[in-house]
């Protein structure tokens, strides 16, 4: 589990720095570092899987995907294809 564990947080990793270096240029340095405050959270629980005697638990496997599916969703506003459409008419969550 703590291999799962690292595996998902080196994703965060990639995803966050890949957000953060869209925004480089568009958004002032405060917005960057909030992108990026699930990165160094990761970075260090990469440290504390790999040197500490943590034990990995099933709502650590949870949290960190549900935060990458979150991050997924920002990385998609970059490309042409984004997965949420902001500008759509009906924003109902209920029909």
């Amino acid at each position: 589990m703590n291999n799962l564990f690292v595996l998902l947080n080196v994703l965060v990793l990639c995803v966050g720095f890949y957000c953060s270096y869209k925004l480089s240029d568009s958004r002032p340095c405060w917005v960057r570092m909030i992108v990026l405050s699930p990165v160094f959270v990761a970075l260090y629980g990469i440290y504390v899987a790999t040197n500490e005697n943590y034990i990995t638990y099933a709502h650590d496997i949870y949290e960190k995907l549900s935060l990458l599916v979150l991050y997924a969703l920002v990385a998609s506003r970059f490309s042409k294809a984004p997965w949420l459409d902001l500008k759509a008419s009906d924003h109902s969550l209920c029909k």
